[in-house]
């Protein structure tokens, strides 16, 4: 597989490689929180042709299907963590509420987690082989575990309350505002409409060897 020598490329970034059909890389400049502008490679999911496409970081194809071979061993131990605490979640948001229909929505909650777990499983072991199909596969069925969050609502996205606060808002509220993903670097970061960027240029994809 041939690369783009990271001589060529800005600091601290990955070589850009040759991607599956309906994969590009892209050169996106946008505006961070502080104002201030960064340029940027990253992945596109072009495989609807559509004029908007999802952004996706940019990171070797090894080191995702690493990542999901890790995520494919260890995340039934996340699931019996996210098990465990949707258990207590069922009665404590029930009392705090008083509200029946939050008690319906936490047991639908725990009724659809094995479903789940087999769909995050087979999307992990799918990635090993196709890291983008079977990445975007993961995250996008890890959000819908999360009731449609994004990286965004995640707590290593700089949205951490104290802890004790967290904890008490994750076991009490109807709708939790903080998650945690298992797969957070799998999660798109945006998409090419986005209000804060300036630029999305695609760039051809070095040959495959």
């Amino acid at each position: 597989m041939t690369c783009i020598p990271l001589a060529d490329r800005p600091p601290g970034e990955y070589p850009l490689e040759a991607l599956p059909p309906g994969w590009t890389n892209a050169e996106v400049t946008f505006v961070r929180k502080d104002g201030k502008e960064k340029t940027r490679f990253e992945i596109l999911d072009i495989r609807s042709q559509a004029s908007v496409s999802t952004r996706y970081p940019q990171q070797p194809l090894r080191m995702i299907a690493f990542k999901c071979f890790g995520l494919y061993l260890g995340h039934l131990l996340y699931f019996l963590l996210y098990t465990a605490i949707h258990l207590i979640r069922l009665p404590v948001v029930t009392i705090v509420n008083v509200s029946p229909i939050a008690c319906a929505k936490q047991i639908w909650k725990l009724a659809r987690i094995p479903f789940y777990f087999i769909g995050l499983q087979f999307a992990a072991l799918y990635a090993i082989f196709r890291p983008l199909e079977g990445g975007a596969l993961f995250s996008d069925w890890e959000s819908q575990l999360h009731d449609g969050k994004s990286r965004k609502s995640d707590i290593r996205y700089g949205n951490d309350p104290p802890f004790m606060k967290l904890c008490w808002e994750t076991l009490s509220l109807k709708e939790n505002p903080q998650t945690f993903f298992m797969g957070f670097c799998l999660q798109p970061i945006g998409r090419t409409d986005d209000p804060h960027l300036i630029r999305v240029q695609k760039v051809q994809n070095p040959p495959a060897v």
